[in-house]
Formats: C-alpha cells, sequence, structure tokens
C-alpha cells in the first residue's frame, strides 16, 4: 500500500466525512454569525457618537461624529479616515449633493457644511442664530434642503453656499427626517409636532400622524410611489401617499429611526433597542441582533455600494455592517444523485464549471441555474480541481485515473496521461507562460506539472518527500505558488522550474487552498490550523484566526467587493476576511449544505459545491 496515496484519499474522506457531521450538528459555536449576517467596526475616535451615514460618491460611507466633531468615511473593506471639523460643531446630518461632495448639518456650529472626497471642507453659517440644523438632503432642484429643529423651518442651500429660503412650519413641531419626492416637493417629520410636512411651491402643510406620540424620525420615499417613516416611540414603520392619506402601519420590536431601501427592494431601518429591521411591500419583518446588543444604539442606516447596509451604533462608536447575501442565497440540485461536486470555476463562457468527484463528470451550471453534465470517459477517474485555460477550454485534474483531462465549452473531452505513475494530481491552473500547471501529491510523485495546451507534460520533483502539494495558483510575481500539505508550507517555483519553500508559522495547520489577493499576496486556507495565511510575494507569512474552531476550511477566492470569501465544510459557514485581516463567518439558511471550494461568477456573485447536499449555491457577496 503506498502510503502517500492513502493519506490524499484520508484527506479528501475527512472533507466528506465532517460535511456529514455537520448536517448532525457536531460543531463549534458561530461567531458573530449567531447574530445575523452582522459586522461591527470600531470608529477609531473613542465615544465619537456616529450620527447620520450615507453612500459617497466615491463608493465608500461618510458619517458624522456628533462628539468627535468629525466627517469620516469608511471603506467597503473596513478601513477608516476621519476629517476634524476646524471649529467643532457636532455634525449631524449627512448627504450627497448634486456636486459630487457630502454635505453636512452642524447643530451646536449652526453651519452647513461641504466636504470633498478629498477632505477639504468648508463651512456656510445659516442666516437663522441657533437654528440648529439637523437633517439634510438633496432636492431635484440642485439645491440641499435641511431640518431647523429649534426655529421649526425648512431652509435651502444651493452649491455655491448661497442660502436661498427658509420656510416656517408650526413653531415647536421640530422638523428632523427630510426627503426629496420624485415630483420635486420636500417632505419632513416633526418629532414633537408629531405629523408629517409638505412643502410644494413654498407652502408646507402638515399631516398629523395617527398614533400619539409617536415620534416621527426619518423619511423615504419608497419604490411604491408613497412615503415610509419611522415612529421611534410608538415603535413602527407607517407609510402615507403624496395626497397625505396614511396607510398601513407596521409594528416591530423596537424603536426604530433611520430607514433605506436595499438593494432587494426592501425596507431596512436601524431600531435603537439594537436591531436592523427588513420590511418588504408585502408586510413581512425580519429582524436581526447587533452583536453588541441594545447598548451600542443602531441610529441611521444606508445602501452602501457592495449592495449592503451601512449603519451607525450611536453609543457603541461604531459602523455596523448588515450582509444581505443570504436573501439572495439560492441552491440549484445536480441531476446525479451523490455526486459529490468538488472544484468549481468561472468558465470562458460566463459559466461556472465544476468537478464531480464520484460522480465522475464536468458540470456547467448558467447564471440562470441551468445545469448540463458531461460525462468523462475514463471510470472512477477521481476528478478534483478545474480552472478555465488560456485556449478558452476548460483544465481538470484525474487523480485516480492519473490524468490531466480538458474539456471544450461544448462538452469535448480529451484526456493526457501524466509520465509519473500514480502521481495523484490534485490542484491546477493557468500559468503566466500560457501552459496548465498542476501539483501531483502522492509521495511516489511529489510534484509540480506543467501541461502545455497540445498536451505536452513536464514535471518537477520538489526538494522534500512526502511534502503533498496540493492547491496551485499563478502570483503576481510570475511565478507559481502551491500549498504543501503533509509539511505545512507554501510552495513556490518559477516557470523555469526553480523551486522555493516558506515554512507556515503553525505546525501541522495543512494548507489546502490558495489564491492571488487583491493586494498582490497569495491567501491560503489551513485546513487543520483553523487560520487564514496571507503570504506576500517576498514570502512573509501572516496568520488570522477564524473564530469558530474545528471549521475545516476548503476553499478561497476573491469576491467581487474586494474581500477574500471562504468555505467552511464543518459548520455550514461562508467566511469572509478583508485584506485588513478581519474575519466574519456567515451561516446557511441551510443547514446541510457543506460548502466546498468557492469562485466568483461572471454575474458578481459566489458560487460553491455542497459537497454535503449535493447542490451548487449561489449568494452574492
Amino acid at each position: 500500500m503506498r502510503v502517500s496515496h492513502f493519506c490524499m484519499q484520508f484527506i479528501k474522506l475527512s472533507f466528506i466525512v465532517v460535511a456529514l457531521l455537520g448536517v448532525l450538528g457536531l460543531h463549534g459555536t458561530i461567531a458573530q454569525a449567531a447574530s445575523g449576517p452582522i459586522s461591527e467596526f470600531k470608529i477609531p475616535t473613542a465615544d465619537s457618537f456616529p450620527g447620520d451615514i450615507v453612500k459617497g460618491p466615491d463608493g465608500a460611507s461618510w458619517f458624522t461624529e456628533i462628539e468627535g466633531n468629525k466627517i469620516a468615511r469608511i471603506s467597503t473593506t473596513g478601513q477608516f479616515t476621519e476629517y476634524p471639523l476646524p471649529n467643532g460643531g457636532n455634525p449631524q446630518g449627512i448627504t450627497v449633493g448634486p456636486d459630487n461632495n457630502l454635505w453636512f448639518t452642524e447643530t451646536s456650529g449652526n453651519k452647513i457644511g461641504r466636504i470633498t472626497t478629498s477632505g477639504q471642507i468648508t463651512e456656510y453659517p445659516l442666516p437663522t442664530p441657533n437654528s440648529i440644523p439637523e437633517e439634510i438632503t438633496a432636492g431635484y432642484d440642485g439645491a440641499l434642503w435641511f431640518t431647523e429643529t429649534n426655529t421649526s423651518r425648512v431652509g435651502a442651500i444651493d452649491t455655491n453656499g448661497n442660502f436661498l429660503y427658509e420656510f416656517q412650519a408650526t413653531p415647536g413641531s421640530s422638523p428632523g427626517g427630510i426627503t426629496a419626492s420624485t415630483d420635486g416637493s420636500i417632505w419632513f417629520t416633526e418629532d414633537t409636532g408629531n405629523a408629517i410636512g409638505h412643502l410644494t411651491g413654498g407652502q408646507i402643510t402638515e399631516y398629523a400622524v395617527p398614533t400619539a406620540d409617536s415620534g416621527p424620525a426619518s423619511i423615504i420615499t419608497g419604490p411604491d410611489g408613497n412615503l415610509w417613516f419611522t415612529e421611534a416611540d410608538a415603535g413602527q414603520v407607517q407609510s402615507l401617499n403624496p395626497s397625505g392619506q396614511f396607510l398601513k402601519t407596521y409594528a416591530v420590536n423596537g424603536s426604530p429611526v433611520g430607514i433605506t431601501l436595499g438593494a432587494d427592494g426592501d425596507f431596512w431601518f436601524a431600531e435603537q433597542s439594537g436591531y436592523i429591521g427588513r420590511l418588504t411591500l408585502a408586510g413581512n419583518l425580519t429582524q436581526y441582533a447587533v452583536p453588541s446588543g441594545a447598548t451600542s444604539q443602531p441610529t441611521n442606516i444606508t445602501l452602501g455600494s457592495d449592495n449592503h447596509l451601512w449603519f451607525t451604533e450611536f453609543r457603541a462608536s461604531q459602523i455596523g455592517l448588515a450582509n444581505t447575501m443570504f436573501n439572495q442565497f439560492k441552491q440549484f440540485t445536480i441531476k446525479t444523485a451523490n455526486s459529490v461536486p468538488v472544484g468549481i470555476t468561472r468558465g470562458p463562457d460566463g459559466n461556472l464549471w465544476f468537478a464531480e468527484s464520484k460522480g465522475n463528470k464536468i458540470g456547467r451550471i448558467t447564471t440562470s441555474g441551468k445545469i448540463t453534465q458531461f460525462k468523462i470517459p475514463t471510470a472512477n477517474s477521481g476528478t478534483w480541481y478545474i480552472t478555465a485555460g488560456p485556449d478558452n477550454a476548460l483544465w481538470f485534474t484525474e487523480s485516480n485515473a492519473n490524468k490531466i483531462g480538458r474539456i471544450t465549452t461544448s462538452g469535448t473531452i480529451t484526456q493526457f496521461k501524466i509520465p509519473t505513475a500514480a502521481s495523484g494530481p490534485e490542484g491546477i491552473t493557468t500559468g503566466p507562460d500560457g501552459a496548465l500547471w498542476f501539483t501531483e501529491y502522492n509521495g511516489g510523485a511529489n510534484k509540480i506539472g506543467r501541461i502545455t495546451t497540445s498536451g505536452q507534460i513536464t514535471e518537477y520533483a520538489l526538494p522534500n518527500a512526502f511534502s503533498g502539494p496540493w492547491s496551485i495558483a499563478a502570483g503576481s510575481d510570475g511565478a507559481l505558488w502551491f500549498t504543501e500539505l503533509n509539511v505545512s508550507k507554501i510552495g513556490r517555483i518559477t516557470t523555469s522550474g526553480q523551486i522555493t519553500e516558506y515554512s507556515i508559522p503553525t505546525a501541522n495547520s495543512s494548507p489546502y487552498d490558495i489564491v492571488p489577493g487583491p493586494d498582490g499576496a497569495l491567501w491560503f486556507t489551513e485546513q487543520f490550523g483553523n487560520n487564514i495565511g496571507r503570504i506576500t510575494t517576498g514570502g512573509q507569512v501572516t496568520e488570522y484566526r477564524v473564530p469558530t474552531s474545528k471549521v475545516q476550511l476548503a476553499g478561497i477566492t476573491v469576491g467581487s467587493d474586494g474581500n477574500l470569501w471562504f468555505a467552511e465544510a464543518n459548520t455550514n459557514e461562508l467566511g469572509r476576511i478583508t485584506p485588513s485581516g478581519q474575519v466574519t463567518e456567515f451561516t446557511f439558511p441551510n443547514s446541510t449544505s457543506g460548502p466546498f471550494e468557492i469562485t466568483g461568477g461572471s454575474d458578481g456573485n459566489l458560487w460553491f459545491t455542497e459537497l454535503t447536499a449535493n447542490k451548487i449555491g449561489r449568494v452574492f457577496p
């Protein structure tokens, strides 16, 4: 019996077994995902008390720091930049102007401010003293409209800093939230007045909210053309039509304040009682607990450029991220029962292609979910990894048949025998030289292979016996990088065959999959180390711990959001790690998935194989 071959089969079997155990619920505590798909980012300035938040023209989310006296931005990967106000002012509301700058209110400074995306700040003192400007929005007339809570007025300023109007609402009504309707008119909430105000043609009409002392807070225009607003004191979300007729009221278990539309067309709102709520037009309500709890006081919310929801946590001085990917989670069943889908990649035709290890087929799935299967000529070939080649075909490994396979997008399969017997080919990728590079796992081989698109094979022996090369990827330095499963090393091979090896700090970590990252480094999963690793092209290794233990880390890829996404076969989760190293885990609605290998699709979604469920999964990152 070949020891190396046995080890390879054990590794594969272990993934299948632990995935099945996961179905039985035998896994560790879920980190963060237990509170729903929510992450939190601590603002650098302590006790800054963030107020309003908006998607900026640069793709970041911009927010005000009321007590920090700063305007700040957070990128989709969680990086903060803060800009102090020249003279304080307690900034509150913020919006994007028609000039692609950010405009904000200063409650104690009694000013309207403007900040460019490069951080240049200009301030404009209001004509009315002590007006306490609160919220601000861009109007369809090219002006910025804002509420003055102390003087109960609605004002406007143009992008040159000229104040245009101030319209008086009922004295003492305390206007707060404000929005522009598609007909050009302005709608706003009145907290103390317990009303919704409508400004059109220079005239204000006020509509009393049916529920007494409801505390109207934020207001937006919905996809149905109606106005939707939160009632913080009554714990409700309500709508009214443009004629001022109040429509259905929806009770929520908290104190809703900020409200916005999500990428899914639903209403998302921040509840100061510690939840993020989601309300469909049909009235279906879902609430997600914020990890920091009620004391964090979620306040305002916006749809980010990554199609997720970003919100402020006033008391916790944090920015939260509600990842909506699992609202768009979908599964597609493979026709062949118990096919054991493993490797998956995006094809040159825009479809996803995957290997069925037990089904002995190559599968193709369109982005709309239609699956086609192509039988591999050699029985029990043991196909595992698959990649797109430079010749517009797909190339895959056959570990049992000891072959490299090629399949055209129309389904024609060609096979090439590897010179070394029983070499156990596993990982495969396209190299910078236009050839395909693959690993030969078995101890009798222990090599890196290269095959041209015409089928010519060259093999390079590794320095250490039984090192177990597994996955392989092309690096930003023009070399190929690979994991060595048995010796916990990352290897590098040039296109001329020169090999260098780098040890991973964690012993017996069993590095599994590897992928080039958005930062020029290589990122890899540690199957038993329970870490996500990063190695620079200079060989410097950094490891990031995955919160949940014994997750059986498997595939890893780069998402359309610029983060790294990885599969956890044993815990039924996908994980995300930002380039700065922040890890978040997300649990699937279906508890019998067994996510394994993962890739980015041409549609911007993440596509992955489900080892246990015998399905292909899709989520939006």
